[in-house]
C-alpha cells in the first residue's frame, strides 16, 4: 500500500495525452496489483505482497516513455491500436526501446529488488528472462492478461496477450485457479474504483 501510494502520487500528473489516458492506466495498474496478489494465493507463491508490487509497476516504464517524449509515446499507442499490434512492438519502432525496458531502468534506479524488477523488464519476453526469475515475469504477464480479459482499465494496448506455456509449469496456474482468479477479480472491482480515486 506505502509503495502504491507513493508511486502514484509521485507520478501520477506526469503522463497523459490525446491517445494515452492516464486515468485509464492508472486504474489498469492498481488492478493488475490486485491480480498479482490473487494468483499469488491461488498459485501458493511465497509472497503475496511482492506480487501485488511487480502487478502494480510491471507498466511503469510507459510513465517514463510518456515522459521522455509525450508525443511519440502518443504515436506509438496510436499505431498500436490502428494496427493491432503490441505496444511493446510500436514503442521499439519509434524509440528504439520498450517500456520494459523503460521499467527496467527506472526500477533500477530504484534500487528495488531483483526479483520485481524482473517482472518488470520480462513481461512480454518470458523465455528471455533467466530461469531463476520466470515465476515473477509471469505473474506480472498473467496479471496484465486478466486485467485486460475483464476490461478493467487500459493501459495503452488493445491487444489482448495470450498467456504464455511456462504459466503451468512454472507457476503451477491451472486452468481452474486462473477462472478462481478472474472471479476474485471481478469482486475487487468497486474496491478498485474507490483506491484510484483516492489516489487521483
Amino acid at each position: 500500500m506505502a509503495v502504491s501510494v507513493s508511486v502514484l502520487k509521485s507520478l501520477a500528473n506526469k503522463i497523459g495525452g490525446e491517445e494515452f489516458n492516464k486515468i485509464a492506466f492508472w486504474k489498469h495498474s492498481i488492478a493488475a496489483g490486485e491480480a498479482g496478489r490473487i494468483i499469488a494465493i491461488e498459485t501458493n507463491y511465497e509472497n503475496p505482497a511482492r506480487a501485488y508490487i511487480i502487478g502494480l509497476l510491471h507498466d511503469i516504464g510507459k510513465v517514463a516513455l510518456s515522459f521522455i517524449n509525450k508525443s511519440e509515446f502518443d504515436e506509438a499507442v496510436f499505431e498500436a491500436r490502428a494496427l493491432s499490434s503490441e505496444l511493446y512492438k510500436c514503442e521499439d519502432k519509434i524509440f528504439g526501446f520498450n517500456h520494459q525496458d523503460a521499467g527496467n531502468w527506472l526500477c533500477t534506479r530504484w534500487q528495488l529488488p531483483e526479483l520485481i524488477i524482473a517482472g518488470i523488464k520480462y513481461h512480454h519476453s518470458i523465455e528471455a528472462c533467466p530461469a531463476a526469475f520466470q515465476q515473477e515475469a509471469l505473474l506480472a504477464h498473467i496479471s496484465n492478461f486478466l486485467v485486460k480479459d475483464n476490461g478493467i482499465g487500459n493501459s495503452g494496448g488493445d491487444i489482448i496477450p495470450s498467456i504464455n506455456d511456462l504459466a503451468e509449469s512454472k507457476l503451477k496456474l491451472t486452468p481452474k485457479k486462473l477462472n478462481n482468479a478472474k472471479k476474485s477479480l471481478l469482486d475487487k472491482r468497486n474496491e478498485i474504483d474507490n483506491f484510484l480515486e483516492l489516489l487521483l
